[in-house]
């Protein structure tokens, strides 16, 4: 719409501020996937995925899925395809830091 873009245009300090992109998915398509795949979760747990956390990325326009698919890699891409984004993550956290080093023992 040129004249709602006219107008936030308008508004913002500098017109070069805002930038105005078309994309695929609509921010109600998104907010839908999010909340079905958050209302589910007990769903895809029995399935042997554990989504681990959800967000909407509007610049990427895709739902990130942080989740561990386990035994069934691809299960959440193949029901909703690109409208998301699975980023693997264990739910489980591990003995070893993002170096890949191990934490020293406790002391007493």
């Amino acid at each position: 719409d040129p004249t709602l873009e006219s107008l936030v245009r308008g508004a913002m300090p500098s017109p070069g501020d805002v930038t105005f992109v078309v994309v695929e998915h609509s921010y109600a398509e998104k907010a839908r996937v999010l909340q079905e795949i958050g209302s589910e979760r007990e769903g895809w747990r029995s399935k042997g995925v554990e989504v681990v956390g959800l967000s909407m990325d509007a610049r990427a326009d895709v739902v990130v899925v942080l989740a561990d698919e386990g035994a069934s890699p691809g299960l959440l891409a193949r029901r909703y395809g690109d409208l998301i984004r699975v980023v693997p993550s264990s739910a489980v956290p591990t003995d070893k830091l993002p170096d890949g080093s191990t934490l020293p023992p406790l002391q007493r």
